[in-house]
């Protein structure tokens, strides 16, 4: 009982690429935004005082974004490339805004906040709407805004 022996020979496959593969300008800086803004949108979901951690993660998408348009602006990078970052520096504005307004309010938004983790009803989370929108005609029109 012997065991017959067959040499094997190794076949290589050959490629149809033999460069290596190269990306568009603006590319790299046009991941580390997407990858910011996730990290940013990431922060969003933790409570008030400690959701300002997402605005410096927010803050660097939009620098890296910024770059990777200007890198792509030579005209060689794709145009889904550039309407994708394009969008990317819209979403980490947007989001960056509305994680920073909560602040020009601090008050009447950690109140409702607080108010909404108690609140077990829906007549409970009313009147912490009713709450704050309350508090906020007040802030508002203390600056000379009407409703």
């Amino acid at each position: 009982m012997g065991r017959t022996s067959t040499s094997t020979q190794e076949q290589h496959v050959s490629t149809t690429r033999q460069e290596p593969r190269t990306l568009p300008p603006g590319m790299a800086h046009a991941r580390r935004a997407g990858l910011l803004m996730l990290v940013g949108a990431f922060g969003v979901g933790v409570p008030l005082p400690w959701t300002a951690i997402a605005l410096l993660p927010l803050g660097l998408s939009v620098v890296e974004a910024v770059r990777a348009l200007r890198a792509m602006s030579g005209g060689r990078a794709p145009a889904r490339v550039v309407a994708w970052t394009s969008t990317g520096l819209v979403l980490a504005v947007v989001l960056g805004v509305a994680t920073a307004a909560p602040f020009a309010f601090y008050d009447s938004s950690k109140r409702y906040q607080d108010c909404m983790v108690g609140a077990n009803t829906s007549a409970a989370a009313a009147q912490c709407r009713a709450d704050l929108y309350d508090g906020l005609t007040g802030v508002l029109s203390g600056w000379g805004v009407s409703r």
